[in-house]
């Protein structure tokens, strides 16, 4: 049986925040501690482990040490440290600073690195990156190594590409939010939009189930996502679908044809815009019918459901018969859609005049 001298398993515990670090060295303790203090002060030292990090991070001064117990075998030695690290859990980054369960040797430390975690193009904060391991100190030295970059203040992503505004909205995904690409964006991307943007590149609409982030209007190639604050629909999951993005087929929500015209006349406020919204929906003979029935009927907005069938109405599209209004609730009492409109007798709202032809007078 090998014998060592003088091999011991010892304990750092931070002073601050309680976190320790158990560690095996055939060094005195004076001596190990300096080695690490050294690298704590000068990475070209060494390695930058999560512990080396948090030496520099709170201040060698914020830690004790001490020895745990000597060994007399290299088997006994790594016993020792794997039964020490399971004892303070300090491999959890909640409790310590190991990276290993250990027992792997006198340099049984890592470089801890975040390639395989963080996918290129991903855009997380701390708390994501908290979740798989990665604590503060961590991330203060993936950046300051070049290893992350941060995109707006408490996010980051790996260096790569230029970020594209699906980058962000897939990103937000990953981070919990639910959300989808809709109204007008949904409906250009689905061919409809014949009305184009004016003033520059047209806005992505986005609804969410809470707020964005205000970091998301800090990231560039995202100012131009803009957030839909009222949706006609309680329910996010119907009448949306996945559009794959990217090397990866990352999954961008956008809502459907059916779904994208029901979220636009939830928001018409005039004539302009019933313009805009009766040149696309000349082109939108093949809606589905049991799809818009669903969607009519969870719809929580009447003056939505009224002025799309109403708009259906006056297209003609065949899939209009096979709407059952009976089941759709279409409240009671007139709504005002435009000023200067006049009445439409069945669906009790105000839409634009015609003219002596028969046709809806032009906005132009």
């Amino acid at each position: 049986m090998e014998v060592l001298a003088l091999v011991k398993i010892y304990k750092v515990t931070n002073k601050v925040n309680g976190k320790v670090y158990l560690g095996q060295t055939a060094q005195s303790l004076s001596k190990r501690r300096k080695g690490h203090e050294r690298v704590a002060g000068d990475f070209s030292k060494g390695k930058a482990t999560y512990f080396i990090w948090a030496l520099r991070e709170y201040g060698t001064e914020n830690f004790s040490w001490e020895v745990l117990c000597d060994c007399e075998s290299p088997e006994e030695l790594n016993e020792k440290e794997r039964m020490y690290i399971k004892l303070f859990n300090s491999n959890n980054p909640d409790f310590g600073y190991n990276s290993t369960d250990g027992g792997s040797g006198i340099k049984n430390e890592r470089e801890v690195d975040i390639g395989g975690a963080l996918p290129e193009g991903l855009v997380v904060n701390r708390s994501w990156l908290q979740e798989r391991g990665f604590d503060r100190p961590a991330v203060d030295y993936f950046i300051r190594s070049g290893k992350l970059e941060a995109v707006a203040h408490g996010v980051y992503r790996k260096p790569g590409p230029a970020l594209k505004w699906e980058n962000v909205v897939y990103s937000l995904s990953e981070l919990g939010y639910q959300l989808h690409v809709g109204h007008m964006s949904a409906l250009a991307f689905h061919g409809f939009q014949h009305y184009l943007e004016l003033g520059g590149e047209a806005e992505i609409r986005l609804y969410s189930d809470r707020r964005l982030p205000g970091w998301v209007h800090d990231v560039p190639k995202a100012t131009g996502l803009a957030e839909m604050v009222r949706n006609p629909f309680g329910d996010f999951g119907i009448g949306v679908e996945d559009v794959p993005f990217g090397t990866w087929d990352w999954p961008i929500r956008y809502a459907s044809p059916e779904r994208a015209f029901l979220e636009l006349t939830s928001t018409i406020a005039s004539i302009e815009e019933m313009h805009r919204a009766q040149l696309m929906m000349e082109g939108a003979a093949n809606l589905k019918p049991e799809l818009l029935q669903v969607l009519l009927q969870e719809c929580r907005q009447v003056k939505a459901k009224r002025l799309f069938l109403w708009k259906a109405r006056e297209q003609g599209h065949p899939w209009y018969r096979y709407i059952d209004q009976a089941k759709i609730d279409l409240g009671s009492g007139k709504r005002q859609i435009v000023k200067g409109g006049v009445l439409d007798d069945e669906f009790l709202i105000t839409v634009p005049g015609k003219d002596e032809d028969g046709q809806t007078e032009p906005v132009f």
